[in-house]
């Protein structure tokens, strides 16, 4: 009688205004669409978290958690309390406490300084709703090696050189410090290896040694 209701079936998945345009597959000039349809975020069902992906060892850092709908919108409604866990069992490694999720974030939360991770390699934080587990999300982290250059030799075991090698090879970096009391003139007779990760080099200062760059 000129009129067809479908029901069930349509499925709206973005939020925002959406419109549904129907056609006459045979008559094209048989068309029609709707007026505006609000489409509101659903219930949340996954954490992404944001983060560096590299840090030094013992250095405290922000993470971001952000909550999303199975359509990947914005979970704006979100009020769950979420609880944190990591890889890293070293000692001084820390994640903050469980965290309700209010109004005011929006579905977005920004933890300052609230982890700490202490081994170096690749290590894992997740965030987990404390009430329905299959909401939950998590990131990887890159915890710096920690290197001490002992010799003022250009190359070989405990040079500058082999260290940043060796930082350029670990997953994190490196924090690279100086043995106390290495003193004197490191020459160089070649360029030193381009710095590929992050790095952290922390002399004794130019009055106790001096890097020279030689013919390099």
């Amino acid at each position: 009688n000129g009129t067809h209701l479908f029901t069930a079936g349509v499925s709206l998945a973005t939020v925002g205004s959406r419109t549904i345009a129907a056609s006459d597959t045979q008559a094209g000039v048989l068309t029609g669409t709707s007026s505006g349809i609000a489409v509101g975020p659903g219930a949340a069902s996954t954490f992404i978290l944001s983060g560096p992906s590299a840090v030094p060892p013992g250095q405290a850092f922000d993470v971001t958690v952000s909550a999303f709908d199975r359509f990947g919108n914005a979970a704006t409604t979100y009020r769950g309390t979420v609880h944190f866990t990591t890889s890293d069992g070293g000692a001084g490694s820390a994640v903050p406490a469980n965290y309700a999720f209010s109004s005011g974030d929006n579905s977005v939360h920004t933890f300052t300084a609230g982890f700490t991770l202490t081994t170096a390699g690749v290590q894992t934080l997740t965030a987990t709703d404390t009430v329905t587990s299959s909401i939950t999300g998590n990131t990887t982290v890159a915890v710096a090696i920690t290197l001490t250059v002992t010799s003022t030799g250009d190359v070989g075991t405990g040079s500058l050189r082999a260290a940043i090698a060796q930082s350029n090879a670990a997953a994190g970096g490196a924090v690279i410090t100086f043995q106390s009391g290495l003193t004197g003139v490191i020459t160089y007779g070649s360029a030193l290896p381009a710095i590929t990760k992050f790095i952290s080099i922390a002399g004794p200062g130019a009055s106790s040694l001096a890097l020279d760059g030689g013919s390099a």
